[in-house]
């Protein structure tokens, strides 16, 4: 770690590092290095707690960059995760390779729900790409490498609202796989953790019914709501990400405080929106069952 921090405050060093280390998972087919890969790049994301008390300067400044790559690797975890189940005694159960990869994709998601970790260097090139391409729109959507078109079906936004948004217009892009990730921990969880296994499944309705609520504002109109959801995912999904992890062993660090802010949130919400309008008082609900569901993960995380 010490030394891939070194590494990194070389521009060139680490884009052949990141890209290389992305494309391991996918060209090595053996669970030994599949499972060291994820323990590797599980502790680069979460070099905070991993690196507390050492120089990380290479990759903070890298940080935004290193989320971008490592997140092409999502799909193939997910591949991951469901060969790597057995059944036993009629449930799914995961073996440690699909927990080390469940673990790694909820790492790496609720890491792109933080604020963009950008250095100097960065903002200055940032700032001339803008400078040189401020009228030009950005789509939503993939474009095709080869035509350099926008795909048939894809819109537009402005390149500002792009901007806004940063890594959570990322996380916004896996919103399928979360759901599909949800769905593989709710069912791991049938046998020996009932709570969590509902809590789970309240997270992956909500999820549904978040992308059918917020998905088809794609065009430049409904740029306002199509933030609002972006907003709305990234949000809940630093908490859900979080209390999700089959293995944290930060997470006793936070305990107490997580608690309290959970309860205190319900009693607040529950004292204060009771003779507020309609609107109000159903955001309040919502919100209320935002709590629940954290506290319903929460619980059995201890």
């Amino acid at each position: 770690m010490i030394l891939l921090n070194w590494l990194f405050q070389d521009e060139i060093l680490f884009q052949a590092l990141a890209r290389n280390l992305a494309e391991i998972i996918s060209r090595k087919d053996d669970r030994y290095i599949a499972l060291g890969w994820c323990t590797l790049t599980r502790s680069l994301i979460e070099y905070e707690t991993s690196l507390d008390k050492l120089m990380t300067n290479g990759i903070r400044e890298k940080y935004t960059a290193l989320l971008k790559i490592l997140s092409s690797c999502i799909r193939h975890l997910l591949a991951l995760m469901g060969s790597g189940s057995i059944l036993q005694g009629g449930f799914e159960l995961p073996t440690r390779l699909a927990v080390a990869s469940a673990d790694f994709i909820l790492s790496i998601t609720v890491a792109l729900t933080r604020k963009d970790v950008v250095s100097d260097s960065s903002r200055k090139k940032e700032k001339l790409r803008n400078s040189n391409s401020q009228d030009q729109p950005v789509s939503l959507l993939y474009t095709d490498s080869c035509e350099g078109k926008v795909k048939e079906k894809a819109t537009r936004t402005s390149s500002v609202f792009l901007k806004d948004m940063g890594t959570k217009l990322l996380l916004w892009d896996h919103m399928d796989d979360l759901i599909i990730l949800v769905g593989r921990l709710k069912t791991w969880s049938r046998k020996s953790r009932s709570l969590h296994c509902r809590g789970l499944e309240r997270v992956l309705k909500w999820l549904q019914s978040t992308r059918s609520q917020y998905v088809c504002f794609q065009n430049e109109a409904d740029t306002q709501m199509l933030k609002t959801g972006i907003m709305l995912l990234s949000s809940c999904w630093k908490h859900y990400g979080m209390l999700s992890h089959s293995e944290d062993y930060n997470f006793p660090r936070q305990y107490k405080e997580l608690l309290e802010e959970y309860l205190s949130g319900i009693q607040f919400y529950a004292d204060n929106h009771a003779d507020e309008p309609a609107a109000d008082k159903d955001s309040g609900v919502e919100t209320i069952k935002f709590f629940l569901n954290c506290l319903s993960s929460f619980r059995s995380t201890r």
